[in-house]
This record gives structure tokens, sequence and C-alpha cells, in this order.
């Protein structure tokens, strides 16, 4: 019995728990360029009219369920990274906002119509995404001057362009993520990995990965006829050895269907692309804590950030862990889910708690902004929700997010009526 009442509180929290909390309001987001020395992959227009359909012969191997087929949008990474994202969705792991196949068969490469971002393609890219780029005179759109609310922004792709260094943090940032414009909690625990040719990786490592039913965001070098250096992203599904052969199955990002292209200097596409790095993607195998945090936060640097979260006073308080801080990196976006709140779990199911999420900026000149803060108890279930405006994080100083409960009466109100419906519903089985 003692196990049901307190159910029943949690679910009352659930049903009726408010937020008190104060801060300036929005801050611009002014994101640092991207580290020229760093590998880019490059805009669309790679090989759409010149390269020829080499379709995948006997003896291939693919995963399971092959994802749906996107045409390049706003960059080639992102598009990747959707049906990278979409494949996930489909085997049970749903960090894509909406329906990653609600898309038009064919459509340009970029838009200035806002309703051609409505669909599948603004979880790609978004219309603040492409608004941003057309600010900055952009042919394509930038992850620049918003918070971000796309796979480009979060991979901080700017006209077209991605660093494959800021893949890994941009993919298991994105997953982690929850879109507060639709209904449905998408945000996912996943661990990325970025490995590269140049140190070891090699064509056996991608088939292990497919043969472990994985499919992998691969990258791209070669050349154009002029002996410019060329960089694209697509998405291995699988692979052909087959007679010795280094063949790798993968979707172009240009609505081209399955294609097969050799591991390196492959003729297909007309730029002799080799396989340079591939990133890896998957579920953690971590397992969610029965209470449990989130938050989202766009700052231009997060490794200047330091991040609490606890109970009660935060000059005192009844229980708190660092859930950030780990310097060195450049990364711009910072969302973390699933963090272990177990250690309060007794305090949460006995009475009312008040948490706060502490962030603490160690940099000068730089912008940010908590976006979201939540407490969840179970897979996903939001028991304290903040829904104010973003909270700006100023320089050498400390920002607070705050949560409250219900006062004591609303709860044993909403609490009885709760109990007497679960009791009825029991009788009836």
């Amino acid at each position: 019995m003692k196990r049901v009442w307190g159910l029943l509180f949690v679910s009352v929290l659930a049903l009726a728990a408010m937020l008190a909390t104060v801060g300036p309001a929005w801050a611009d987001n002014k994101p640092k360029d991207i580290d020229p020395n760093s590998l880019i992959e490059g805009p669309a227009g790679i090989g759409l009219e010149t390269a020829t359909s080499h379709g995948p012969q006997t003896g291939s191997v693919l995963i399971s369920g092959t994802p749906a087929d996107y045409d390049w949008w706003n960059g080639c990474s992102p598009t990747a990274a959707g049906m990278l994202f979409g494949w996930w969705e489909e085997h049970g792991h749903d960090a894509f906002p909406g329906n990653h196949r609600n898309l038009p068969a064919t459509y340009p490469g970029t838009s200035t119509t806002q309703s051609d971002y409505n669909d599948a393609r603004g979880v790609i890219a978004s219309w603040a995404d492409k608004q941003s780029g057309v600010s900055q005179g952009l042919t394509y759109g930038s992850y620049k001057g918003h918070a971000p609310n796309c796979i480009a922004d979060f991979l901080r792709t700017s006209d077209g362009s991605t660093a494959r260094a800021d893949m890994a943090h941009g993919l298991e940032t994105f997953a982690a993520w929850d879109d507060r414009r639709t209904p449905v909690n998408e945000s996912r625990r996943f661990t990325a990995t970025t490995s590269y040719v140049s140190s070891g990786w090699n064509f056996a490592d991608y088939c292990a990965e497919i043969d472990a039913g994985r499919p992998v965001h691969l990258g791209l070098s070669g050349t154009d006829s002029k002996g410019n250096y060329v960089g694209h992203s697509v998405l291995g599904v699988g692979y052909n050895n087959t007679g010795g052969k280094q063949d790798v199955i993968l979707l172009t990002t240009w609505h081209w269907g399955l294609q097969e292209w050799q591991w390196s200097n492959e003729p297909y596409s007309g730029y002799d692309f080799s396989v340079y790095a591939g990133t890896m993607l998957q579920p953690s195998a971590t397992p969610t804590p029965h209470l449990s945090a989130y938050f989202s936060i766009a700052h231009t640097y997060i490794g200047d950030l330091t991040v609490t979260l606890g109970t009660g006073d935060p000059a005192h308080p009844d229980w708190s862990t660092v859930a950030w801080n780990r310097g060195g990196t450049s990364a711009d976006n910072l969302v973390l889910t699933d963090i272990d709140c177990s250690g309060v779990e007794s305090q949460f199911t006995s009475h009312d708690l008040t948490w706060f999420l502490k962030v603490t900026d160690s940099k000068t000149g730089d912008t940010g902004t908590i976006e979201d803060f939540q407490i969840r108890w179970g897979p996903g279930d939001s028991v304290f929700d903040y829904n104010g405006p973003p909270i700006a994080i100023l320089d050498n100083q400390t920002e607070y997010v705050y949560l409250a409960t219900p006062e004591p009466g609303t709860l044993t109100l909403l609490a009885l009526g709760c109990a007497a419906w679960l009791l009825r519903r029991r009788a009836r089985h």
C-alpha cells in the first residue's frame, strides 16, 4: 500500500506541478566560426549531373530496414543525419521529432518559403536556421543567432558545410534534445564516436558496425575537375566484400537510392571519393534512472560552464550533483538527459521539493541561454517542467532556474481523487 501511495503522489505531481523562476529574457547567441583547420564537408551540387547510378551487387550485406532516402537539404551532414535518426526511429529509438518520412518525393536543396520547412525537412534544417543564413548573406542556413532547433544547428552547420570534428557531439546533443513544439518527448540518450582512416579505422571496422546492425554516418573526401578539395557526407547502410571487394553500400543524400561505391577512389560520382572518417551512433546501454533530470542550454562555448542540479537551498542543498563540468570543448550547445537523481528519490516521494539548476559561466565574452529544465519520473514522464522564457547566462556569473512543487493542500485533494480513480480501476480487473 505504501508503494501505491508513493506512485499516486508522483502522479499528482505530474498533473499539478508548477514552477517559480526569475531571470532576464532572451539573449542572442553568437557562436564562434567553424575552425578553418577542421576538415569541412562542402555544400550541395556535388556530382548531381555527372554521376552514374551503380546499384548493389549480389553478395551485398545490408542492415535491416532501409532508411528513407533524403534529397540534399541545406547540408549533406544534417541530411545524412536525418536519415540516420529516421532509421533509429523505425527501430524503437525515436529521437526524430514528427514523422521522418513526411517528405515530398523531390524538393530543392534550399528554399525561402517557410512552408517548405514544416515537414521532416524542418527537422534537418529549420526555418530559423535558414533565416539566420539569409541574414548573414549565405546561400544556405546557419546555426548562429538563434537557439538550436534542428539537426543542422546541433551539428554547427554553416552555409551547407559541417566540420567532422563537431559530428559526434552534435548527434548526441540532438538526440538528447526534446523539441518543445511537439507533444511527444523525443529526448533519447545516444552515444556517438568519430573514427578516422588516418588513425587506423578501416573497411573491416566499418563492416563490423554494419554486421552489428547499425548504419554509419560517413565522411568522404575527393577532388573536383580542377583539383580542388570536395567533401561530402553519406549514410553507410551496407557493404560488399565479395571477391576481395571493399565497397560501401550507401545513401548519397542526392535521392539516388542505394549506391555501391568503392571505399577508396570510387569513380561513380565523378569526384573519386574516398572514405576518410565514420561517425558511429547507437543508443546508450546505461539504464534510464527512475528519477532523472533533463536540461537544454544554448551557449557559445560550453567548455566554460559548470552545471549543478540540486534540491533545496542552493547555498545549503539537501542534495546536489554536478551535471556538467568538462572543459576544453568548442561545441556550442549542451543538452543532457537521464541525469541520475536517485540520490533524492526517497525525499521526492515523501514531501515537497524545490529543484534548482545552477549554471556558472567562467568565461568572458560569450552569450547563452538556459532553454529548458525538467525532472522526470520513469522513462520520460515529465513531472516538473520549466515553461518560462530563456534565462540569460551572464559572463562570470551564476544563473538559476527553480522548479517548485504545489502547495500541500492542493496535493492532498488531488491525491484523494487520484486514489479513488486508481482503486476503481483496480477493482474492474
